[in-house]
């Protein structure tokens, strides 16, 4: 961890690989599960960081590290609540983060157009849903971009079955919390 961390903060890092090891961090955490939480506040920190990024011209190359950076992190959440899901005391403080970027994918047109990434998107949603069924995020469950990136991504017609399952079992999950 603590390589792939300095990795990361090696200025001269050819940027293609700091999608990577962002993709790694969630790959680690669903592997040793609460073991990662030694890790979790450090991680969470690169994460926001890096999902905060911007395009700083209009070129092709830059809007596609930009989208590849933030398809990591949607990976490195995947695996953070994988890893994590009984013990959501560690992910609570991050729920706020990580809703941001689900936002960020929700009005992104790209972004909210892949099969893969709103799979990810709606199988976080649900996740967290179900780890925090106390109600918790009832707030969350109530904003209506969530109700209808969930509701676009389940009918979507280009998107597999098992994109729309996901989709349907979130929306379960956030009926359940309303």
């Amino acid at each position: 961890m603590a390589i792939l961390g300095s990795t990361l903060s090696n200025q001269n890092l050819r940027r293609e690989l700091r999608p990577l090891i962002l993709s790694c961090f969630g790959d680690i955490a669903s592997s040793i599960g609460h073991e990662f939480i030694q890790y979790l506040d450090v991680v969470m920190v690169i994460c926001n960081t890096a999902q905060t990024v911007q395009p700083e011209d209009n070129s092709i190359q830059t809007e596609d590290f930009v989208t590849s950076l933030k398809e990591s992190i949607l990976d490195a959440y995947v695996g953070i609540i994988a890893g994590l899901r009984d013990f959501p005391d560690a992910i609570s403080p991050y729920i706020d983060q990580i809703f941001e970027l689900l936002m960020y994918i929700n009005s992104d047109t790209y972004l909210s157009n892949s099969d893969s990434v709103c799979r990810a998107a709606v199988g976080i949603i649900g996740d967290l849903l179900s780890i925090f069924n106390d109600g918790r995020l009832r707030g969350y469950c109530e904003k209506e971009w969530v109700a209808d990136f969930i509701k676009r991504t389940r009918s979507n017609p280009k998107f597999s079955d098992a994109t729309k399952t996901i989709a349907r079992w979130a929306r379960e999950q956030q009926k359940a919390q309303i």
